[in-house]
């Protein structure tokens, strides 16, 4: 908060050197390969990436948008790419090289382990006016689930969950159609057998609200190893389109 960032070396008792900043400094990153640089983020929405030897800015970039103050930042891809979240639920990545703009995602889920068991979800946006109290364990903005019976230590979202409803839904044609999931899957790869199912589901979008929606897939695990995942998903007809029902989130296996 005094709008610096201090070098130490544990083993001295001043710092080795100090780089001033305009606004408080809500995040830093060694460069995980060369760790004469190291990142920066701000309030006053600038990424910079220092070089210690120089004592000075290397590269520097500036969030757009109206919102543009910066939580946290990070180095991703072996340093690569440096990544910042903002106020307003962006991550922004940008290529290391030059700090130039590469992509943002906007977050809408967010997942946390917890100690008593369970795993928590948070919608990043809502009505404050909209809250209620009438359930404690669940309202339209965030939900509790007990998936484990130890402490929870790990909870992440899948990255592409469609490859886990996929297999779902191909297990399940398994007893209508006759043949095998692994045996649909490989015809259809080698072209000898039309996979509606597989046609549409690589149609399907992967963000909630865009029509087709497959659904969302967690990963968790607690602390006797057991790792499990949990799936939200559209189920299809078997015409190829869906019903507008989806199914609670439950351990699958």
């Amino acid at each position: 908060m005094d709008k610096t960032v201090r070098l130490w070396h544990v083993s001295r008792a001043e710092c080795l050197c100090c780089f001033q900043h305009i606004d408080f400094v809500t995040a830093i990153a060694f460069h995980p390969k060369d760790d004469r640089y190291f990142l920066s983020g701000s309030l006053d929405g600038k990424l910079r990436l220092w070089n210690i030897p120089d004592k000075k800015v290397a590269l520097w970039n500036e969030v757009d948008g109206a919102t543009k103050l910066i939580t946290a930042a990070n180095f991703c891809q072996n340093g690569r790419f440096a990544v910042v979240g903002t106020y307003d639920g962006r991550c922004i990545f940008y290529s290391t090289e030059l700090l130039k703009y590469f992509t943002q995602i906007h977050v809408r889920y967010i997942v946390c382990a917890s100690e008593d068991h369970y795993i928590y979800i948070w919608k990043a946006y809502h009505d404050y006016a909209k809250f209620s109290s009438a359930r404690r364990d669940r309202n339209d903005y965030w939900e509790g689930i007990r998936a484990h019976s130890a402490v929870v230590t790990a909870a992440v979202f899948a990255p592409n969950p469609a490859l886990l409803i996929q297999e779902e839904w191909r297990a399940e044609r398994k007893s209508t159609s006759g043949l095998s999931a692994e045996a649909a899957a490989g015809a259809a790869a080698a072209g000898s057998v039309a996979d509606p199912l597989t046609q549409e589901l690589q149609r399907r979008p992967s963000c909630a609200h865009e029509p087709g929606y497959l659904g969302e897939a967690l990963v968790t695990a607690d602390f006797t190893g057991s790792i499990k995942v949990l799936v939200n998903r559209v189920k299809p007809r078997s015409t190829g389109g869906t019903v507008s029902t989806t199914l609670p989130l439950a351990p699958s296996h």
